[in-house]
């Protein structure tokens, strides 16, 4: 389901010692379920999920540790790119960054599959997640594209210098007095009055 309540069509698969959950948080009403809502192993136990049946794209992963002392995230690969542990806070509420939460932005996702490889880096804790959070990095519209093409193609035009015209003597001039036939032979932009020779 999304975030909106719609279904999306996506399984994710967890494996791990525990779904019990388990939280020191003093939150109450559903962000405190939510925190308390999680899934951890075993020191040394490893834990991983894989999430299926994505839109393929680019994604911006948010990831919450558990809200314990006693467990952290444990360091894990995600789709190969590096995500580092996060020790929590006893009692924390979710919103100190790279310490109950971190983002990993730009995680490339082809075969509609997203997935976790634990590292076992600390092997002596309960590891595991609370939350994870996926945001689509929209890609740049034909209609973007065009507006900034456009743009710099403006930008050239306007750097070139406006105009060309010289700066003449008086002799170099010839009257207007000449018949109106004359004139229409005369190079468009022409002064009405005087031309250059």
């Amino acid at each position: 389901m999304d975030i909106s309540g719609n279904a999306s069509g996506a399984t994710i698969d967890v494996y791990a010692y525990t779904f019990a959950g388990d939280s020191a948080s003093p939150v109450a009403g559903d962000p405190g379920l939510l925190i308390a809502d999680n899934f951890y192993s075993s020191p040394g136990s490893a834990w991983n999920l894989a999430i299926t049946g994505l839109t393929n794209g680019i994604y911006d992963v948010y990831y919450y540790a558990p809200d314990h002392d006693l467990i952290d995230t444990g360091a894990f690969l995600l789709n190969g790119v590096y995500a580092a542990n996060l020790a929590g806070m006893l009692g924390g509420n979710g919103t100190v960054q790279n310490q109950e939460w971190a983002v990993l932005p730009g995680i490339q996702v082809t075969s509609g599959m997203l997935a976790t490889f634990w590292l076992g880096n600390e092997a002596a804790a309960f590891t595991g997640l609370y939350g994870l959070q996926l945001v689509a990095v929209p890609e740049p519209s034909a209609t973007g594209l065009a507006l900034c093409g456009g743009a710099l193609l403006f930008r050239r035009r306007r750097m070139q210098p406006a105009s060309t015209h010289q700066r003449v003597g008086a002799r170099n001039f010839r009257s207007c007095q000449e018949p109106y036939s004359a004139r229409d032979s005369w190079p468009r932009g022409a002064e009405l009055c005087w031309m250059v020779k």
